[in-house]
This record gives C-alpha cells, structure tokens and sequence, in this order.
C-alpha cells in the first residue's frame, strides 16, 4: 500500500513539471532529458548539458514531459522526492551517487598458494574498458608446487607478485548477469633459491669436497592474454573469473640454474636442452565489492 501511494505522490509531482524526470529507488530526483534507453542502462543529459548514464536497477521510474511514465523497480521502503534537488544524491551519506566504476577484490584461489592477493580495476563510464593493478604477498616459507617453473630451484621461495592489466568489456554490466572481457596482462613476480656450489679443497693432501649456498634473488616478467567474466550482485557485490595464458622469458642465474636442473639426468648421446622462453597460465576467482 505504501509502495502504491509513493507512485501515486510521485506521478502527481511529475504532471505539474515540463522535463523529464529521473526518481531513483534511494529517493532523490533528477532534472535531466533523457536521450537514449538501453537494455541494462539509461543515457540522459543533465540541465547543464552534460551527459551521463546510470544503471536501470537504481532507477525507480522516468517521469517523461509529454506526461508519460516508465517504471523500472519497486521501492522498497517510503522515500522523499526533494523538488528542489537536481542533483543525485545519497540522503543517508550526503555524498554524489554515481554508476559505479571501482572494483577491489580478493583473489579466493590465491589462497591456495598461501598468497594474500588485491585487485583493484578502474571501469570506464561505457562501462566498455577497465584498467587495473594487481598485487600479492606470499607467506610461504617455501614455494609450492603450483609455481612449477622454480619449485624444483634449491630451497626456493616467492616472495611477492605485482601486475597491471586491462580489460576490454562486451555488453552492459547488469545485476546478476555475466560480463565477457578480453584483455592484456603484465606480472611481475619475485622470488629467491640457492644457488649450489660445489668446491674441492685440499686438506692435509687429501681432497675434501666443500657445498656452499648463496642465495640468489630471481624474478618473472609475464605477458599474457586473459579471459574473464564478471556478475555484479546487489549490495554491490560482485563475483570475477578470469583466466590467462602468455609466457616469460628466462634470464641471469635463474635461466642457469633452471637449465642445469633441467639437463641434469641428461643420458649419454642425448642433446643439452636449452631454454629461453617459459608459458605462463593464471586462474583467479575475485571477489569483493563495487563502488
């Protein structure tokens, strides 16, 4: 029944005024034209000219100038309309609402790895491209087996990864249905192991064979192209996968050292085997928050 007077308040509000009217279920009003509906979004243009888009699920109805409406969502508790407010506005924070293009999150499979793992991306207001950083930390005191390309390195250890990446988007983002991305990505990942020496001394005419470690600190520079898909939920939630394939290129000890473990039950008339370039392959499963 409240819901039911609140449209009726509305409606009349509306009648009495010559522009179009954007109500939004947090109970604030814009003045604005409206210039384009799309499936997921509404374009309008503001009384100052500038153009915008907001999403359908925070719009409660458009009150249109020729005296027509449209109704997108029911409210779901009293709101007030303030006449004199063109602006969007939160009643409850007192800040400028805007269609959200903030993602922070965290990486749930990453945990498996013992890494503590951020993503932050940037949408732009097409909703169309995001850019982004990534970052992790690793609390492992030795590497595991899913970093395989230095797991078998003596006493190895990753220590932290970073990357930057983007996105590019293909349809609308819409409460509770999937997004496609394609998109690129850099990462950085540093790491350390032990590089083993074996020395012969001479002790009292004999020889004594001497292991000394020295710990050397290593590092993979990645390029790969990902494939993803987002659900943004209300509540602002959201849920990401993304999953990526590119490679890296060895280089200084840690391309020695990986070589000689590699060759090192090399079989007689077999050819030493040199590498230079390594895939590289992520899976993640993000999830956080919008805003």
């Amino acid at each position: 029944m409240k819901s039911l007077i609140t449209l009726y308040l509305l409606l009349q509000t509306a009648l009495s005024c010559a522009q179009d009217k954007l109500y939004l279920l947090n109970g604030t009003k814009i003045t604005c034209t409206v210039s384009g509906i799309l499936p997921e979004h509404i374009e309008y243009n503001t009384e100052k000219g500038k153009s915008n888009i907001i999403s359908k699920f925070d719009v409660l109805m458009i009150a249109y100038h020729n005296n027509t409406f449209e109704q997108y969502n029911q409210p779901n508790e009293d709101i007030n309309i303030n006449a004199e407010n063109t602006d969007i506005t939160d009643q409850k924070n007192n800040h400028t609402v805007q269609n959200p293009q903030s993602f922070l999150s965290i990486n749930s499979i990453a945990i498996t790895n013992a890494d503590f793992a951020l993503n932050y991306e940037y949408l732009s207001k097409n909703e169309k491209v995001g850019a982004g950083i990534s970052g992790s930390y690793n609390f492992n005191i030795r590497v595991t087996a899913l970093n395989i390309y230095f797991a078998n390195l003596p006493n190895s250890k990753k220590n932290y990864d970073a990357g930057i990446f983007v996105n590019r988007y293909f349809g609308k983002k819409e409460t509770q249905k999937m997004q496609y991305s394609l998109g690129l990505m850099m990462k950085y990942l540093d790491f350390t192991f032990d590089v083993v020496r074996i020395d012969s001394v001479n002790n009292a005419g004999a020889k004594t064979q001497v292991v000394n470690y020295s710990k050397t600190n290593a590092m993979q520079l990645a390029t790969m192209a990902t494939f993803g898909g987002k659900i943004c939920f209300k509540n602002n939630f959201y849920v990401q996968f993304l999953s990526g394939i590119g490679g890296f290129n060895l280089r200084g000890k840690y391309r020695e050292e990986f070589n000689k473990n590699m060759n090192k039950n090399l079989k007689p008339g077999e050819a030493y085997q040199s590498y230079t370039f390594l895939p590289k392959i992520i899976l993640s499963l993000n999830t956080g928050f919008y805003f």
